[in-house]
């Protein structure tokens, strides 16, 4: 698939939402002073009528049928809106296998019948896979489930009280008349809430923006033994932590240019994380200045990072299965941290729901277990959900899944 859409207006969606929102208070206003009013219109000299009845109802008819054409043209850009957002994030969720969404007719059919309990349950899925999607992508969403089932939830309120107001009429035809404060305070009430489903499709269309654009720059991609402008190509049938097998940037611009790229130099995982050599720019091992590889350095090639040149060595092993490491092998030998301070973690996440050393894993040779220590503000979960304890190590067999807060990366105890 080509490039997803990125631009699509929040504002336009805001303005176009608040005058549907106020339209009947327009409505209301604009007749009730034509109503007060007796002098004739330029649309009834235009007619030939005289200002009277006839005026008066040639001005009602316009009225009303500007806003009948409002309301379709509304109806028809929400529906071409949302069936693009709904498509590119399907898109973009999909490319991690992340689950989709169906078609966004369906999704407000479906809303229709169920008096937007669907809806609540569907804003709080697609806010979930797009929380999820922001660790694949490196892009900071702005919503969440929670965040969104509550906007859906609040934003829902209009259509209860329209169906109350419903229900009270046909049981009881002066009900509004005998209680009219309650009346007036519950319809203003959900005249409020109204905008919280607007602030909810807001959220939704500013986030896809954002994950289209990552899309976008990941669909350039790296060329991973071929050459691509900007990317990388290949100088060697191995990865990282093969003797003499690195990556030589051939491509033009970044990590690519003549010259500037990485040659493999016996670029195995040490305890102390890589080293960078200034003078000659190559990755080795036990260098003058220390320094921990980021993510985003190699993550084009995470498949290919820290595969071990003994395979039967013994030894414990970190899998990447979603994330930025998804694909990697990473050997653990001593204690390996993962964090986002790049000085003091093998392990590398740059996300800011990650603490600076988030959690420990060390590999137990005697039984073959690992022994995993959440260090951590937003926590460690095991693959049913629960929280690993702060701070006190646990012993995990090989087969935990380990998923690091809410930022889409999870690891697997080889």
């Amino acid at each position: 698939m080509g490039n997803l859409k990125t631009n699509r207006s929040v504002g336009l969606y805001v303005v176009l939402t608040a005058i549907m929102n106020f339209l009947p208070v327009i409505l209301v206003v604009v007749i009730g002073k034509r109503l007060t009013s007796g002098s004739g219109s330029i649309l009834s000299a235009a007619l030939g009528l005289r200002g009277g009845l006839e005026d008066l109802v040639a001005d009602l008819m316009v009225f009303l049928a500007a806003a009948w054409i409002f309301v379709m043209a509304y109806c028809i850009y929400i529906l071409v809106l949302f069936w693009g957002v709904c498509r590119d994030m399907n898109v973009i969720c999909q490319k991690y296998s992340l689950g989709s969404t169906m078609n966004y007719i369906f999704v407000m059919l479906l809303s229709g019948i169920t008096l937007n309990i669907y809806y609540i349950f569907w804003s709080n899925q697609q806010g979930k896979r797009l929380k999820e999607a922001e660790g694949f992508y490196q892009r900071q969403v702005k919503g969440t489930g929670t965040s969104h089932m509550v906007l859906a939830l609040l934003g829902s309120a209009p259509v209860w009280i329209m169906g109350f107001f419903i229900y009270k009429v046909q049981t009881d035809a002066l009900y509004f008349m005998a209680h009219p404060l309650l009346t007036v305070v519950v319809s203003f009430l959900g005249f409020v809430l109204g905008f919280m489903d607007m602030v909810n499709r807001a959220y939704f269309i500013k986030d896809v923006n954002t994950l289209a654009e990552a899309y976008n720059g990941q669909g350039a991609g790296y060329a991973a033994g071929g050459q691509q402008a900007g990317g990388y190509q290949g100088q060697g049938t191995g990865g990282y932590g093969q003797p003499g097998m690195g990556y030589q940037g051939q491509g033009a611009g970044g990590y690519g240019q003549p010259g500037m790229g990485y040659q493999g130099q016996d670029n195995t995982m040490q305890a102390g994380g890589y080293s960078q050599n200034p003078a000659g720019g190559a990755m080795q091992p036990g260098g003058p200045e220390e320094y921990t590889m980021p993510v985003n350095e190699w993550m084009p090639d995470a498949a290919q990072a820290w595969k071990p040149a003994d395979t039967g060595a013994q030894g414990g092993f970190l899998v990447g299965r979603k994330g930025e490491y998804q694909g990697a092998t990473i050997p653990v030998e001593g204690e390996l941290v993962i964090g986002r301070d790049e000085t003091n973690c093998q392990v590398v996440i740059k996300r800011p729901d990650i603490s600076r050393k988030h959690c420990t894993v060390r590999y137990n040779p005697g039984n073959g277990t690992y022994t995993v220590t959440d260090c951590s503000s937003n926590g460690v979960f095991g693959q049913d959900g629960n929280s690993f304890p702060k701070n006190a190590p646990v012993t995990c067999s090989p087969g935990t899944i380990l998923i690091i807060a809410k930022s889409g990366n999870e690891f697997l105890l080889k």
